[in-house]
């Protein structure tokens, strides 16, 4: 409803983005739209309109019927308001989904980052992945690596132990 109130240039972005591209992220309870920047549109209760400067067609694809902001580009908005924690959390959750999602939000940020609240933070976070491979399996693991980072140490993915016989497991 909130797509079509505002009108036919309006997208899907931050939170609500990330839901429909099914990547995991903090649960935002509004519905959050992006614009733009020319555009005028009246507010909405319920909803965060985001204006863009740079808002490109190929930031944008299609999720059913909704308009949505690309993988890459959710990425990068997602940068100027969640933490740290939930930032890798959901930068990992868009790459256990597909692998080259890293290529497309370096891409992005390459593109839209300047200046932009985030925009260091999400490059010092990109800094830290060799590849796909560096992306917890899941929230918590992300959670667990940003505490063991705070520590100092760098915990080990998928350890595996046995005792050389029937015995293995793996353990993080």
């Amino acid at each position: 409803a909130a797509l079509l109130a505002i009108g036919p240039w309006a997208v899907l972005s931050h939170e609500r983005a990330a839901r429909k591209l099914s990547i995991e992220t903090r649960k935002g309870y509004r519905v959050q739209v992006s614009i733009p920047h020319a555009n005028r549109s009246g507010a909405l209760e319920g909803v965060r309109i985001w204006r863009s400067r740079d808002l490109l067609p190929d930031d944008i694809t299609r999720r059913g019927l909704f308009r949505v902001t690309r993988v890459g580009r959710t990425i990068v908005d997602l940068a100027s308001v969640l933490d740290d924690e939930w930032l890798r959390a959901t930068l990992d959750s868009a790459i256990r989904q597909r692998g080259s999602n890293l290529y497309w939000v370096r891409r992005a940020h390459n593109q839209h980052a300047r200046g932009r609240d985030g925009a260091r933070r999400l490059a010092a976070l990109l800094a830290r992945y060799q590849g796909p491979e560096d992306a917890g399996a899941s929230v918590l693991e992300s959670f667990a690596m940003d505490l063991g980072l705070a520590t100092g140490r760098k915990p080990i993915w998928h350890y595996s132990i046995s005792d050389g016989g029937s015995f293995n497991v793996e353990v993080d």
